[in-house]
């Protein structure tokens, strides 16, 4: 066996190992080793034994090539494993592993209706702003026909943040579900308003055919359940349920040329197999991914983290206010962010074919461009920050488990699309649910307190309380 086949069956080893691992120490079948593990193994350890069946992959990078960037694909989940599996203390990690269950008893310690009120209240609020944003972009390019009257469609805000605020669809389900947990049972209503709030991303997915938001608005719902259960999944139970919708994904992102408001094409599932294993190579993201690697190597040019302080510092500021502004901050930086990606004439001079414009090359890819070798660090410390919040989320719970949440439906992006898209949506839930929860949740919570504290009510540990 060629030493790259070798390699992807050591990557998905090591990533699956990883996940049995994780689960073997906590009980948890939402731990992040265990959330990331299925797309990370398909999509680099899988996947490339499928592209590669005829021997396509070799004829377009060679032997070499395929073993280098194997490594490299290898390594980093190496990393970000190693970063990942960091657990509390031993005491404390028996304690969750006896105690298992997502976010067991944290959400329902000394929660006061006042409290609980005050959640579902930002709940609605969060919805309200998420359906409003997503009917003012679908009004604005002439209502739902006009939007999805061809593939590929959708709503066009014209700005920026009212684009993301529908992002907060995602956080106003899981506040939904923490709010209602410890409930006897789920209400009709109740999953009517999950629903409602999730609608946006329910027609942007299936009727607009985009993998993201479909992925994205599904695992909520199936982690939403939970929460507001109170009982946590088995690992089983959990592994097939992630699969089920990634596989509900694939089959609408396979129809999506097919898929819109009078569409006259059937359903085939053979487009399905396409997807995964496409005639023509070349406009494959998993190949993109490796050309990207190569080319970036191949010229040694690397971007030093210059884009990510441009996504960081000045995308968040208003083009209204600053119409300029990747000009400038291009002229500051040394680098300009071009929408699409910039020159793919490289491509070609190093590979003889150019992937597609806005082609998702992965993070891993996406890393190694930015930061060459240094990306293993920035694997491990990404594994170690996903570990910490996982701590926080099973010690504390409250907002470290909404915080959690949001990171976890959001790590599809990791091997899907890139890195960037990961964390800047990621930022947006994350500041503006700190805040509110900060501000507006809080306060109800120091009438919930436990007798004899001060302070601001802060939920004790399961074992604690």
């Amino acid at each position: 066996m060629a030493m790259y086949a070798l390699i992807w069956g050591a990557t998905a080893g090591v990533i699956v190992a990883g996940a049995l691992y994780a689960f073997y120490c906590t009980r948890d079948a939402f731990h992040p080793a265990i959330i990331v593990a299925a797309p990370l193994a398909f999509v680099y350890g899988i996947w490339p034994f499928l592209l590669n069946q005829d021997g396509g992959l070799e004829s377009l990078f060679g032997s070499q090539r395929l073993t280098d960037v194997g490594t490299l694909y290898l390594l980093s989940m190496g990393f970000l494993y190693l970063g990942i599996l960091r657990f509390p203390r031993k005491r404390v990690l028996m304690e969750i592993r006896r105690r298992s269950g997502f976010g067991s008893k944290v959400f329902t310690l000394g929660m006061s209706g006042v409290f609980r009120q005050r959640i579902l209240f930002l709940s609605v609020a969060l919805g309200l702003v998420s359906v409003i944003a997503y009917a003012y972009a679908i009004d604005n390019v002439g209502g739902l026909t006009a939007a999805y009257g061809r593939a590929k469609g959708g709503g066009h805000a014209g700005s920026g943040y009212v684009g993301e605020a529908v992002l907060l669809s995602f956080p106003a389900i899981l506040l939904l579900a923490i709010a209602r947990q410890g409930a006897r049972r789920v209400q009709p209503v109740d999953i009517l308003l999950a629903l409602l709030m999730a609608m946006p991303h329910l027609l942007q997915g299936t009727l607009g055919g985009r993998r993201g938001p479909l992925f994205l608005v599904l695992a909520v719902l199936f982690l939403a359940w939970f929460i507001a259960r109170g009982r946590p999944p088995s690992l089983k139970l959990a592994g097939t349920g992630l699969v089920v919708i990634g596989l509900m994904v694939l089959l609408v992102h396979s129809q999506r040329q097919h898929l819109y408001i009078g569409a006259e094409g059937e359903f085939d599932a053979s487009r399905m197999m396409n997807t995964l294993t496409p005639e023509a190579l070349e406009g494959n993201d998993y190949v993109a991914g490796v050309a990207s690697v190569i080319v970036s190597d191949y010229y040694g040019d690397f971007t030093w983290g210059r884009e990510h302080l441009i996504t960081l510092l000045i995308r968040p500021i208003p083009r209204q206010i600053w119409p300029s502004k990747y000009e400038d901050a291009g002229a500051f930086f040394g680098y300009l962010m071009v929408e699409g990606g910039g020159s793919w004439v490289s491509y070609s001079e190093v590979l003889g074919f150019s992937p597609p414009r806005g082609s998702a090359t992965g993070f891993v890819a996406n890393l190694y461009g930015s930061f060459a070798w240094g990306v293993l660090l920035v694997m491990f410390l990404f594994g170690w920050g996903l570990a910490a919040l996982w701590n926080r989320h099973r010690l504390r719970g409250g907002l470290w488990t909404l915080l959690f949440a949001e990171a976890m439906i959001l790590s599809i992006y990791l091997p899907t699309q890139s890195f960037s898209a990961f964390y800047h949506r990621f930022l947006i839930m994350a500041v503006v649910t700190t805040i509110l929860w900060r501000i507006w949740v809080d306060r109800g919570g120091r009438a919930s307190r436990p007798p004899g504290s001060r302070g601001r009510y802060r939920p004790l540990p399961p074992w604690q309380g």
